[in-house]
């Protein structure tokens, strides 16, 4: 037992540790820690706190057992169960954490911070409205509490509640201006807004707030870049800059040095069975899983050994549809850079892909430290990665004609033949909903239609869909929108704005299932695609289910996709090259009744007979393409 005299020192000398730890001066405070421990073992606030720090310093296990042992010697303080639950729920064990918190809370029913970590983890679990109820509870003790009000934000736009999902945000930023993850937040509810202006405003706010070397800098630069796209007024000049900004801050250190033939110990055989490796957030319902099954479902496995390295937080029907497809799966979801990158290299995979780019849930800085001796990108981005260390792109001539596009890349373009995509609409698993007669048939008039992102719907694309309309007197236009008008008012106000009259406009809450989404498409005739981000998945689906969309082309890779997918889908003559021609194909459609009866009963059976579907012919070109990066890596 201490004496007095002891207990008292341990106590100064535990003062001297916090206030370093405030301070931030880690070095200090960790070894006042370990000193601490070195006198007094079963100091439980001594492990707790040097718990915190290895969790700020990004050591979770080390954390985890600290705070674990400082539980054991002290059980019932609500501070440090409630860390410990905070702990456990960012790590990937939300279920764990879920005890830890409720006791903390039994003990001090008062205390917000638990309240607040409580909604995080039931956040983490899809436990939607009970995560609500414990933020609010959280916010009845603490109106301040910035935290909780921007994770209210984050429940209310999963309800579709956008117009209070803004609100929950700049409530949490009039407290504190700064908060990066309200400015986020608030970015993404304008996104559902279609408020262009508004989330790239929101990225660049989260820049300032997140600068290097922020362990989130990059991931936010990252979320900036893919925004840009939806800029109408952007120029390609200023997106590659941007990229290349993006890799100078953030990836050239990391770069490693690889002027040495031996920098990597794959066997050089050009004939050997190579080991190929997919990194991706997206094995799930998720575009990219459409777009990549075919390839996985058909996979030469004589001569290909596939492996995944799945950062996917929730898993469903077609993780479990792809898990099967790969010979090896890891689940990287709580691994480091460092920690994918050394495992990446011990499984010596040989060719290393990523289905992100700077999507949503991306490992550009794996990429950067180039794990395996041939990197490429595929499918997951609209554009370049910025990285020096990416070899190649896989592309095509209606993305990227040929001698038209290669210096807004750092990569190498190689082209697959006959396009680059392969849409796969069973990788659910289910039937497809029946095709049903034009709506016109029933209604009397055209329904218009757009399912895209409302912010993919600029102002120069209401402006021409309002021209078309007074082209179709009698036409209405439906769009799909986060919430539904009741939740997400701002849509319709931008949308009348621009020259849509609204009593000829629908506005629909998105749907929550795939099925319920494709039945959505018997409500319109027409198809109508944005610019100069085309839809993507929307454009296949459409055409699934029997509805031609109409489609303006431009002259970058986001504005150009819509040409490669008719015109592996043989529907060219849908694509327009003018807003002119555009008017001109809508019109025209739209005063034909017998097409668009005769595209009801054929797209789908064209869609699923076209290149766009055939999966082996697309393994197989990917398969090539695979050889041929290798054989030329070989003989360097």
């Amino acid at each position: 037992m201490q004496s007095g005299e002891q207990q008292t020192a341990h106590a100064r000398q535990l003062a001297i540790a916090v206030e370093h730890h405030k301070q931030g001066r880690r070095p200090e405070a960790e070894l006042l820690y370990h000193q601490i421990l070195a006198q007094k073992d079963d100091s439980a606030d001594a492990l707790h706190l040097l718990g915190m720090l290895y969790h700020e310093m990004g050591h979770h296990g080390e954390a985890l057992e600290l705070i674990r042992r400082s539980l054991e010697i002290q059980p019932n303080q609500p501070h440090v169960l409630s860390n410990y639950g905070s702990i456990l729920a960012k790590n990937g064990r939300a279920a764990d954490a879920i005890q830890p918190l409720t006791t903390a809370i039994e003990i001090a029913p008062q205390f917000a911070a638990a309240h607040n970590n409580l909604g995080a983890a039931l956040e983490r679990l899809a436990r939607w409205q009970e995560a609500l109820v414990a933020f609010d509870r959280a916010i009845a003790l603490n109106p301040a509490y910035v935290e909780a009000h921007t994770h209210r934000g984050n429940v209310l736009r999963w309800f579709g509640h956008i117009d209070e999902a803004i609100t929950a945000y700049e409530t949490a930023l009039r407290i504190r201006p700064n908060h990066a993850p309200a400015i986020s937040g608030l970015g993404s509810a304008h996104g559902e807004a279609r408020n262009v202006e508004g989330i790239i405003a929101c990225h660049r706010a989260v820049i300032e707030a997140w600068p290097p070397p922020h362990p989130s800098a990059a991931i936010a630069h990252s979320d900036l870049l893919y925004t840009l796209h939806y800029d109408p007024e952007i120029s390609p000049e200023t997106l590659f800059a941007e990229h290349q900004r993006w890799a100078k801050l953030h990836a050239e250190a990391l770069y490693p040095d690889l002027s040495s033939r031996n920098s990597f110990d794959n066997d050089h055989n050009p004939n050997r069975r190579l080991r190929i490796g997919y990194v991706s957030a997206d094995f799930r319902s998720h575009p990219v899983a459409y777009f990549l099954y075919g390839a996985l479902e058909h996979a030469d496995r004589e001569h290909f050994e596939l492996f995944a390295y799945s950062d996917v937080k929730t898993v469903d029907r077609v993780t479990s549809r792809c898990k099967a497809a790969f010979e090896h799966w890891t689940d990287t979801s709580r691994f480091t850079d460092v920690q994918l990158a050394q495992r990446i290299r011990e499984d010596r995979i040989d060719i290393l892909v990523d289905q992100t780019g700077h999507a949503g849930g991306n490992r550009m800085l794996v990429f950067a430290r180039k794990p395996a001796p041939i990197q490429l990108t595929f499918n997951g981005y609209v554009d370049t990665t910025g990285l020096h260390t990416m070899d190649y792109r896989w592309t095509d001539m209606y993305h990227d004609p040929p001698n038209s596009n290669q210096q807004s890349y750092t990569e190498q373009l190689l082209y697959l033949p006959q396009g680059q995509w392969c849409y796969a609409p069973d990788v659910e698993g289910e039937s497809f909903p029946e095709v049903d007669v034009p709506p016109v048939l029933r209604n009397g008039f055209i329904t218009f239609g757009s399912f895209n992102k409302p912010i993919k719907m600029n102002r120069s694309v209401l402006e021409l869909w309002a021209r078309l309309l007074r082209e179709v007197p009698t036409a209405r236009l439906m769009i799909a929108i986060t919430g539904g008008p009741e939740n997400n008012r701002s849509v319709r106000e931008r949308v009348v704005s621009a020259g849509i009259p609204g009593n000829r406009l629908d506005l629909v809450a998105k749907t929550h299932t795939r099925r319920e989404y494709l039945e959505r498409y018997r409500q319109i005739d027409i198809a109508l695609d944005t610019f100069p981000f085309n839809g993507m998945t929307t454009t296949c689906d459409a055409l699934l289910m029997g509805v031609p969309v109409i489609a303006l082309a431009g002259s970058s890779y986001v504005s150009r996709s819509i040409v490669s997918f008719l015109t592996m889908a043989n529907l060219p003559e849908l694509i327009a090259n003018s807003s002119d021609k555009y008017i001109n194909l809508a019109g025209s459609l739209a005063n034909n009744r017998k097409r668009l009866v005769d595209y009801r009963m054929t797209l789908r059976d064209q869609l699923l007979n076209s290149e766009l579907c055939n999966k082996k012919h697309f393994a197989h070109k990917l398969e090539q393409a695979f050889f041929a990066m290798w054989r030329t890596w070989c003989e360097r």
